[in-house]
């Protein structure tokens, strides 16, 4: 969990606002269980997860780089909505809000 402060975390906040959960996860190697354990985290804290965002933080692209956008949608059945590259320093807002 994200901590805000001693005894608050950003699931808390998202719970009070009632906002739906977008999930960055480093494209990396582990990447695939580390979604699955945050959203089951998510989840259980009866919040809804809009979608992920892969952020690519290496230069260098490994099997597991180029391989975790599709294991991450089958295995979640949500949509990768964007994967930030290393170097780029925006995204386009509107095709991940929809």
């Amino acid at each position: 969990e994200t901590p805000l402060a001693p005894a608050a975390t950003m699931a808390d906040l998202a719970a009070e606002l009632r906002l739906p959960v977008l999930l960055v996860v480093s494209n990396a190697q582990g990447a695939v269980s580390q979604t699955l354990l945050t959203l089951r985290a998510i989840r259980e804290k009866g919040l809804e997860c809009r979608g992920i965002i892969l952020n690519q933080q290496s230069e260098e692209w490994d099997t597991a780089a180029v391989t975790n956008r599709a294991m991450i949608e089958e295995y979640t059945g949500l949509p990768v909505l964007a994967e930030l590259i290393n170097g780029e320093d925006e995204l386009d807002s509107a095709a991940i809000l929809g």
